[in-house]
């Protein structure tokens, strides 16, 4: 490949998912973060800068800060 592909296909971000085992406390995490990225399409400094408090569980929401 001589660029980076812009971005994945849908199966592509399915078989990502997949392969996450989240049985393990790591697996969950990168679950989580993969979820944030493709489905809610945050980009990767969002994440990154999240933290517990960012997350409202009660009324299911997120802050991100950009």
């Amino acid at each position: 490949m001589t660029a980076i592909p812009r971005s994945l296909k849908g199966d592509e971000v399915e078989t990502l998912l997949r392969i996450c085992d989240r049985a393990t406390t790591v697996g969950k995490r990168d679950y989580a973060v993969l979820c944030l990225l493709a489905r809610l399409g945050l980009r990767a400094g969002e994440v990154a800068a999240m933290t517990l408090d960012d997350i409202d569980w009660l009324a299911g929401e997120l802050t991100v800060r950009g």
